[in-house]
């Protein structure tokens, strides 16, 4: 019949030390410690066997200091096994022989509890990588595809791929896990600009697909992908008409990065030339290049600072009213009036339809050739073109605005949903207007707020209705 080992009180355990070594060395034999030499001893507590505490020799000279931690001794598929069950005091004798409890009934049961000790701590691994945020695996994505990106436009290509996310995507998702975002947050995220803007809704929602797919590949994504277009198309708007505008990818008119704005609009005043000033004249205006080329002096009111474009002149057949900022004043002041038409080599006819994209070639190559980076779209690395410029306008409403959407549509001569027909049909906003383009030229001269600086923010916000 086996020994049956007491069971130590808590006091007695407390007593407990490290051991020494003991006996005779044989003639001629080397010992690995000397007679007397503190060493490392096993102490049976009882309560259940195999349990022990293991008592350390000090490390230094004080004897007193010395570890303890406890030891639960089993056989485990023919082998015997130590299992750690943690430090003394910090484990107390109870609680260690609870513990030795556990791991004999997990033996019982068949149960290796050291390998699911490891699983447990793998899967509580996996549980705090799935908990990462939406913000920290765009990073991880971010840096995937700064490796795949190459080209001159390289550097480009990321800051705005950066910016794409931090502007419409964090706000919303960066700071919830990905495994708690559903389909219902990505329609939330993109609803502001999804009607509006349909290039930019695109490609953020491209870029979150992509952030998606890579935590999905990394086994991060328990579920499925929330950015599922076939879910989306459900739950966001699709005008009548549009579906295959808004559901599908389009190539788009080459257009330039917000950041860019103000290095343009400087490289287009320190030009002269007669497309220069149209470009100039389209950029503040927001002006479709067609309706800008075609700009008579009759439409233009100097005195009440407004250009009025009748509805044949318009695309979308109705009358528009653009106010006029104080540098597109000074622009018009200053040309000649050769005849009908503002821009034009005589005034008798209208700018050449490639007037103005054929200038921005030149001054790209112009930009590149003394050491810049040109202008070009920071998606597809495509030479800006002046449709293009439409875009950077309404990305610097919605980034560096608080304003209304109605009125940058308005700007944009876009008279499509309820709000922007309703303030058409009251007063076309030209007072709220005025003050929406007199603050983009200022911006493209004076450059644009740092939307992640103190001072920045406080512009920016003070920018509401």
């Amino acid at each position: 019949m086996p020994i049956r080992t007491p069971e130590l009180s808590a006091k007695a355990v407390s007593l407990l030390s490290y051991g020494y070594v003991k006996g005779k060395h044989k003639p001629g034999q080397e010992a690995k410690n000397s007679i007397g030499t503190p060493c490392t001893a096993y102490h049976a507590v009882g309560g259940v066997a195999g349990l022990y505490l293991q008592c350390n020799p000090p490390k230094g000279a004080n004897p007193k200091e010395f570890a303890r931690s406890w030891i639960y001794r089993a056989t485990i598929a023919g082998k015997r096994r130590d299992i750690g069950l943690g430090s003394y005091p910090s484990v107390s004798l109870s609680m260690a022989r609870e513990l030795a409890r556990e791991m004999k009934g997990q033996i019982i049961r068949g149960i290796d509890p050291l390998a699911a000790r490891k699983e447990a701590k793998a899967e509580a691994q996996r549980s705090k990588e799935r908990a990462i945020t939406f913000e920290h695996m765009a990073t991880l994505f971010i840096e995937k595809k700064s490796e795949e990106f190459a080209g001159k436009n390289k550097l480009k290509q990321i800051q705005k791929l950066t910016n794409q996310l931090k502007t419409y995507a964090y706000p919303y998702i960066g700071k919830m896990s990905i495994n708690d975002i559903t389909t219902n947050h990505i329609a939330d995220m993109l609803s502001p600009i999804w009607l509006t803007t349909k290039d930019l809704s695109q490609r953020v929602r491209m870029s979150c697909n992509g952030v998606f797919n890579l935590a999905k590949a990394k086994e991060l994504l328990v579920g499925d992908n929330p950015v599922d277009l076939d879910l989306l198309k459900h739950i966001l708007p699709t005008p009548t008409g549009k579906k295959k505008v808004l559901l599908k990818t389009t190539e788009h008119v080459p257009g330039l990065d917000c950041s860019q704005l103000t290095n343009f609009y400087h490289s287009l005043q320190s030009d002269n030339a007669m497309s220069t000033k149209l470009i100039l004249f389209g950029l503040l205006t927001a002006a479709r290049p067609g309706e800008a080329r075609s700009a008579t002096w009759e439409q233009i009111d100097l005195e009440k600072k407004i250009w009025v474009l009748q509805l044949e002149d318009m695309k979308e057949g109705l009358m528009h009213v653009v106010p006029l900022s104080e540098p597109v004043m000074a622009l018009l002041q200053s040309m000649p009036r050769l005849g009908k038409y503002v821009f034009g080599s005589n005034g008798k006819k209208p700018a050449s339809e490639n007037t103005a994209n054929e200038r921005i070639k030149f001054l790209h190559r112009r930009s590149v050739k003394s050491g810049g980076v040109g202008f070009t779209d920071p998606d597809t690395g495509r030479i800006t073109c002046a449709h293009g410029l439409r875009s950077v306008f309404k990305d610097w409403a919605i980034t560096h605005t608080r304003y209304p959407d109605e009125w940058s549509e308005l700007a944009l001569a876009h008279v499509n949903s309820d709000k922007t027909k309703a303030a058409y049909a009251r007063n076309k906003l030209i007072k709220e207007r005025t003050r929406l383009m007199a603050e983009f030229a200022n911006d493209c001269i004076h450059g644009l707020p740092d939307p992640d600086s103190e001072l920045g923010k406080q512009i920016i916000s003070s920018r509401i209705l």
